[in-house]
């Protein structure tokens, strides 16, 4: 009974990257300088993909949902530093379209639509133009390129812009499950 068990484990371990090779579902992690107005601070984020069908032999095109912290710093207006403190935050929906790629580089653009929300913690801005809570929906658009390492896990570097006036520039690993 034990060989059995051992067996079945061991066929198991040497049997799952094949099929794990085979599937159109990936994930990743992103981190990198985001601006939200006039503030900059570091995004952090986390995002699942869908590969779909290949693109006029470029590569994959691809669906992506993505969550972003895209910061939490003091806030700046008119120019100046206030006592004020800002979170953001993005989630979007994307399709990723590659471009001609050369071997394991490939440069996407991507499109899709996307929320922020953001929130402003203000102590004495009385007359000041400084927003509490916000939600903007919009499209969102990027661009960037990716180094297939092996056949599961890629790297990222891309740009991404959103309608409520906040952009990232951000490197991330990609697992190919």
């Amino acid at each position: 009974m034990k060989q059995l068990v051992l067996a079945s484990l061991l066929s198991a371990l040497f049997i799952a990257p094949v099929y794990a090779a085979e599937s159109p579902l990936y994930a990743g992690l992103l981190v990198g300088p985001s601006s939200v107005g006039n503030s900059s601070a570091l995004a952090i984020g986390g995002l699942v993909g869908y590969k779909l069908a290949p693109f006029m032999n470029t590569g994959t095109i691809s669906i992506e949902g993505q969550i972003t912290s895209l910061g939490s710093d003091k806030y700046i207006s008119l120019g100046r530093t206030i006592d004020a403190q800002y979170t953001s935050i993005g989630v979007d929906a994307v399709a990723m379209f590659p471009l001609p790629n050369v071997k394991n580089v490939s440069v996407f653009g991507k499109l899709g639509i996307a929320s922020t929300s953001s929130s402003v913690n203000c102590n004495g801005c009385a007359g000041l133009n400084v927003v509490g809570n916000s939600s903007v929906s919009g499209l969102v658009f990027g661009f960037g390129g990716q180094l297939a390492v092996d056949k599961n896990i890629d790297i990222r570097g891309g740009y991404q812009t959103y309608a409520s006036n906040a952009s990232n520039v951000y490197v991330a690993g990609i697992y190919n499950f």
